[in-house]
Parts: structure tokens; sequence; C-alpha cells
């Protein structure tokens, strides 16, 4: 969707790859791509992704640290 209409949809798709994530941990391996391509406008989903790496013990595909 960001793909097609930018940025007026960075709202939607950031919402829809976050519930992925919560959903399905195994996911954040597809999603953070997508993060990725969609540059800053994909600010908003840091505080996750920062949350998640300074935990002692990681979860889903962010358990080790070569993944980092």
């Amino acid at each position: 969707m960001w793909e097609i209409d930018g940025e007026l949809e960075a709202p939607a798709v950031l919402n829809a790859l976050l519930q992925a994530i919560a959903k399905n941990p195994a996911t954040v391996n597809h999603v953070v791509p997508c993060l990725d391509r969609m540059g800053l406008l994909a600010a908003p989903t840091l505080p996750l992704f920062r949350a998640q790496l300074a935990l002692p013990r990681r979860g889903g595909s962010l358990q080790s640290i070569h993944r980092d």
C-alpha cells in the first residue's frame, strides 16, 4: 500500500506491520525490510525496536546478537 500511495498510506501500513509483529514475532524478518523501504516514515516504530534490543533476553528472530 505504501509503495502505491506513498505517505498517505504510511499510518495504515505501520499499523498493519506492527499488528503482524504483535500477533507473530517471527514476522519481524519480513516487516523490517518494509520499514527500511519506508525510510523516515517508519520512525514511529523505532521505540518498539529499541525496547526489544535493550532486553537482556529477547524473543522471536531478535533473540541473537548476530541479527542486530
